[in-house]
Formats: C-alpha cells, sequence, structure tokens
C-alpha cells in the first residue's frame, strides 16, 4: 500500500512501509516481458530513503 503526502502547494512525498520501516519511495522500476497480447511483469525494485534513519532503501520483489 502506498501513502501520499502533501508537503507544501507544489510537493508531494510517497511513503510504503516494508516489514517494519516506513519508506519515502523515490522511484519505482518494474520489469515486464511481453509474450502476447499481456506482458508478464517478471520482478518490480523499490528505491528509496527510510524515514527514520535517512539511509537509502532498496527492495526487489521477484514474481513468478
Amino acid at each position: 500500500m502506498f501513502y501520499l503526502a502533501k508537503e507544501n502547494k507544489k510537493h508531494f512525498r510517497v511513503f510504503s512501509r516494508f516489514g517494519s520501516k516506513t519508506v519515502e519511495i523515490s522511484f519505482i522500476y518494474i520489469y515486464a516481458e511481453d509474450l502476447g497480447v499481456f506482458p508478464q511483469v517478471k520482478f518490480v525494485e523499490f528505491f528509496g530513503k527510510d524515514s527514520s534513519t535517512q539511509l537509502p532503501f532498496y527492495e526487489k520483489l521477484c514474481l513468478p
């Protein structure tokens, strides 16, 4: 689940939880193979920073 936070009139931030960490998401990369009518998503990568420590965050979600 993703949460959208409005910081000021023109700036928004997206947050998500990974385990016990709250992470500010910078970008998401989705890899899919085009195998006909519907592409098949192989994996998703999340990039951002841990909200409490400000350390870089990376998570790769592999799909079957």
